[in-house]
C-alpha cells in the first residue's frame, strides 16, 4: 500500500472516529431540547385522538434516545475510553454502593415487576442525564448546551404566559380539561389557594415549569459561544425565569433559584479571577439597594400581587397547599420512623403501583422521604452520599486553580444546578421527574471526565 493510500486510510478512520462522537453529541443536544417539549406535544396529540403509532413514538422517543446514550456511555467507561476525574472517584464508589443496594432490594422483594419499574424510575433521570452530558462533552458540543436550553426555555415560558393570558382559549381550556381528576375538578397542583390558575406550559406540572426555567437560567452562566454572540438571549432567559416562577406560583422553584444563585455567587467570589474586591463590593451594594427598595414595595402591595400573596400565605399557614405539604411531610416522617427498613420499592409516590401486584401505599411530598420509605434509612444514607459526593466533586473541580478557566466555570454551574435540584427534593418528590432530572445530571456528566484530546 502506498504512503498516500495509508495516509488516506488513517485520515478516513480518524474522520469516522470524530464523526461518531459528534453524532452522539448531537443526539444528546436534540434529546435535551426534546425533553421539556414532549409532554406538551403528547397532550395535543391526545386531544386530537392521535392514539396510534405516531403517539407511541412521541411517548417513547425520549426513552429510546436516553437508552442509546446510556448504552454507549457505559461501553465507553467499560472499555476505558472515558475515565472519571479523580475528584469524582468517591461518587463512583457511592454510586456503585447504591446500585448494589437497589439490586439487593430487588432480589429480596417478591413483587419484582413493581420493584424493577421503581428502579427504572429512579435510575433513568440520573443515568440518562450523566450519559447525555458525557457524550455531549466527548463530542465537543458541550458549549452548545446552554444555548439550546436558553432557546427552548424561551419557547416554553412564552407558552406558559399564553396559558395565563388566555385561560379560556380553546387549546388551553382543552388541555386543562384533559387533566381533570376523578371528581371532574382541576387537580390542586394546577390552582393556588386563591383560585389563580398556575401555568404549566409543556411540562408535567407548574413546579416543573418554574424549575426548568431556573435550570436554564443557571446554565446560561456556563461558557456558551451562542450566548456570547447574543447576550440579549442570555438576559432574556434569566428574565423569563423570573416570569416562569411567578406564573407557576412555584415556591420550590423560587427556593431553587435562591440556592443555585447563591452557589454561583459564592463560588464566583471565591474562585473567579475576575472577582476583584471593588467589583464584588459594587455588585453587593447594588443587590442590597434593589432589595431594600423592592421588599417594602412588594410587602405593601402583597394583597394585589398574587405570586407574593402566595408566598405570604405559605409562611403564615393560610395556604391550603402549604398545609398539605406540611401534613404530608409529617405523616411521611412518621411512617419512615415506623418502618426504618422501608416498605418496599414501587409502593410510594405518584408513579407507584402502576405495574405488578403491589399497590400504592402512600404519596409523600418529599423526595428524601420517598427514598426513605421505599429504600429505608440505609438507602437514604447512601443516596445522600451520592448527592454530596457529586456536589463535592463539582466544587473540587471548580476550585482547582490548575484547571482551565472554562472547566472551572462549567463545574461551578454544575454544582449550582445540582444544589438547586436537591433543595427542591426537600419539598417535592421530583426524583422521578425525567425532564428536569436528566438536564440536572447532564451538567454533572459534562464535568465528570476530562475533555477528550483533539
Amino acid at each position: 500500500m502506498s504512503i498516500a493510500a495509508e495516509g488516506s486510510t488513517a485520515l478516513g478512520s480518524r474522520d469516522v472516529a470524530v464523526r461518531r462522537p459528534r453524532v452522539l453529541a448531537t443526539l444528546g443536544l436534540v434529546t435535551a431540547a426534546w425533553l421539556p417539549l414532549f409532554q406538551g406535544v403528547s397532550r395535543v396529540m391526545s386531544l386530537r385522538g392521535s392514539a396510534g403509532v405516531a403517539h407511541l413514538l412521541v411517548q417513547y422517543s425520549k426513552d429510546v434516545a436516553l437508552g442509546v446514550l446510556i448504552i454507549v456511555a457505559t461501553l465507553l467507561f467499560a472499555s476505558g475510553a472515558q475515565r472519571p476525574r479523580r475528584a469524582f472517584w468517591p461518587l463512583i464508589v457511592a454510586g456503585a454502593g447504591l446500585t448494589i443496594y437497589l439490586l439487593s432490594l430487588f432480589v429480596a422483594d417478591g413483587a419484582s415487576l413493581s420493584s424493577l419499574y421503581a428502579i427504572r424510575v429512579y435510575g433513568e433521570p440520573v443515568l440518562g442525564g450523566v450519559a447525555l452530558g458525557v457524550l455531549v462533552q466527548r463530542g465537543g458540543r458541550r458549549d452548545a448546551l446552554p444555548g439550546v436550553l436558553a432557546i427552548i426555555s424561551v419557547a416554553v415560558v412564552v407558552i406558559g404566559v399564553l396559558q395565563v393570558m388566555f385561560p379560556l382559549a380553546p387549546l388551553t381550556a382543552a388541555v386543562r380539561e384533559n387533566m381533570l381528576d376523578e371528581s371532574g375538578s382541576l387537580p390542586g397542583v394546577l390552582v393556588t389557594s386563591g383560585d389563580a390558575l398556575r401555568a404549566f406550559s409543556t411540562l408535567d406540572v407548574p413546579n416543573d415549569l418554574g424549575f426548568f426555567a431556573v435550570l436554564a437560567a443557571l446554565a446560561s452562566y456556563a461558557p456558551s459561544p451562542l450566548l456570547d454572540r447574543h447576550p440579549s438571549l442570555r438576559w432574556l432567559t434569566r428574565g423569563l425565569a423570573v416570569v416562569a416562577v411567578t406564573i407557576s406560583y412555584s415556591r420550590s422553584a423560587l427556593l431553587a433559584a435562591i440556592t443555585g444563585g447563591a452557589t454561583l455567587g459564592l463560588t464566583y467570589v471565591l474562585w473567579d479571577k475576575r472577582a476583584n474586591s471593588a467589583l464584588v463590593l459594587r455588585r453587593v451594594m447594588i443587590g442590597l439597594a434593589l432589595g431594600l427598595v423592592a421588599l417594602p414595595v412588594l410587602w405593601a402591595k402583597h394583597d394585589d400581587i398574587a405570586a407574593v400573596q402566595n408566598i405570604v400565605d405559605a409562611v403564615t399557614g393560610a395556604d391550603a397547599s402549604a398545609r398539605a405539604h406540611s401534613q404530608s411531610l409529617y405523616e411521611g416522617l412518621h411512617r419512615a420512623i415506623e418502618a426504618p427498613a422501608g416498605i418496599g420499592l414501587g409502593r410510594v409516590g405518584s408513579r407507584a403501583g402502576l405495574y405488578g401486584t403491589q399497590q400504592r401505599v402512600f404519596t409523600v411530598e418529599s423526595a428524601y422521604l420517598l427514598i426513605a420509605l421505599e429504600m429505608g434509612w440505609p438507602g437514604l444514607a447512601i443516596a445522600l452520599l451520592v448527592i454530596f459526593t457529586a456536589i463535592g466533586g463539582a466544587l473540587a473541580v471548580g476550585g482547582d486553580r490548575s484547571a482551565e478557566p472554562r472547566e472551572r466555570q462549567w463545574a461551578r454551574v454544575a454544582a449550582a444546578i445540582i444544589i438547586a435540584q436537591v433543595t427542591v427534593f426537600i419539598f417535592l418528590p421530583t426524583t422521578e421527574t425525567l425532564e428536569t432530572g436528566v438536564l440536572t445530571w447532564a451538567n454533572l456528566g459534562i464535568v465528570l471526565c476530562r475533555p477528550s484530546p483533539a
